[in-house]
């Protein structure tokens, strides 16, 4: 690859992310009965090899070339959606993922938000009621004639796309102000793209309008045609892995695969361990997601961060995640240990904002720590 870590081997981030990520080691190599594949302790990386990795480096290779946009898929809970970040998403998950590539030399052109959540300051709604499908779906409807949804880049782009379900109602997008255009669903169970190519490459605003029914919508965005990355926060608040492993189109493992990212980065553990869900439904869900997302691309799993709320011991469904790397032969990113393997060392290290979510720091440390493992594996294989 062209691009690279740092001569140094450590990102361009904040100090006291580097500082935490290359310090003492946070916690050796956990010990997981079973686990038998390699661990790399300084980059929390389990079983992270080229072989499980081929269609991200592909993808980051068309990236590079300009023959195609590598599409980055980071998927889980509320700690992937940037629950508490105090600026959403500026300082999500994703988003520091994403500034850390930039810091490594990728050209990343932004983080696709799909409308479940509503903190995201791209979006205004001008007019009607909006309102998420489904609390853990991926969509946002409205069935208010007139009702307008106004997106506003932060980044360039010659590409303009409205994602939307096209069983549904009829809309209207505007492009920066220009002639409204009619868009009729086709009754088909599945999502639909509409999409406006040839734009001048700067940023843009993209007006829906209601025109009948009820519209469901799951993202819009402005890219370039070809080249660079694309990172989605496909995060959903109070998500378990049965909400992942539904059967609908919308559900969010069709969506993400829908979307055909090289990769999936999947972090679903803290609530499921929160609320002690039965280990072999937890197993059973976790493995159908995998099986969806595997279909597409390469899929790499990750531990939560530590937590205090009850629930089962989450050193169950740590262990549960390191056999379903094992068993689907998946790379496994240990967030657990990368903020020291405990509850009570995350506290002590400043990166917890409760008893169950990361404040920004924390934020900072495990997007920041997921690239430098994706980037060490794309870059010098040989080093995970």
């Amino acid at each position: 690859m062209s691009r690279s870590l740092k001569q140094s081997g450590t990102l361009n981030v904040a100090p006291e992310t580097n500082a935490f990520l290359a310090g003492p080691a946070r916690a050796a190599a956990p010990t997981i009965a079973g686990a038998t594949k390699s661990y790399n302790p300084s980059l929390f990386a389990y079983n992270l090899k080229a072989s499980n990795t081929r269609k991200l480096r592909a993808g980051l290779a068309a990236g590079i070339l300009g023959t195609d946009q590598t599409r980055i898929a980071m998927c889980g809970d509320s700690t992937t959606a940037g629950y508490t970040a105090t600026a959403r998403p500026a300082k999500t998950r994703p988003v520091q993922f994403s500034n850390a590539l930039v810091a490594a030399g990728y050209s990343v052109g932004g983080v696709l938000q799909p409308l479940n959540e509503s903190s995201d300051s791209r979006w205004t709604y001008p007019s009607g009621t909006w309102s998420q499908f489904n609390p853990l779906s991926l969509l946002r409807s409205s069935g208010s004639i007139g009702g307008q949804a106004v997106f506003t880049s932060n980044v360039a782009g010659t590409v303009a796309e409205v994602v939307y379900g096209d069983n549904f109602g009829a809309f209207t997008v505007s492009i920066d102000g220009g002639t409204a255009v009619q868009v009729t669903s086709t009754g088909a169970s599945a999502l639909a793209t509409y999409r406006v190519t040839g734009l001048a490459n700067t940023t843009h605003t993209i007006t829906i309008t209601v025109t009948t029914a009820t519209v469901y919508l799951q993202y819009a965005g402005v890219r370039q045609a070809n080249g660079g990355i694309v990172v989605a926060n496909f995060g959903i608040t109070s998500s378990k892995g049965a909400d992942w492993d539904d059967g609908p189109f919308y559900a969010p493992k069709s969506v993400i695969a829908a979307w055909n990212p090289h990769v999936s980065i999947l972090c679903l553990e803290i609530n499921d361990s929160a609320q002690a869900t039965v280990m072999s439904s937890y197993r059973t869900q976790i493995e159908a997601v995998i099986t969806t997302l595997k279909a597409v691309g390469d899929v790499i799993l990750c531990t939560s961060n530590p937590f205090s709320a009850g629930g089962g011991p989450m050193s169950m469904y740590t262990k549960t995640l390191y056999e379903l790397a094992d068993t689907n032969d998946l790379g496994l990113i240990d967030i657990t240990s990368m903020y020291g393997g405990t509850y009570a060392a995350a506290t002590a290290a400043g990166l917890m904002y409760d008893t169950l979510h990361p404040n920004d720091a924390g934020y900072a440390l495990d997007g920041a720590g997921i690239a430098k493992a994706v980037l060490a594996v794309v870059d010098n294989p040989a080093s995970v």
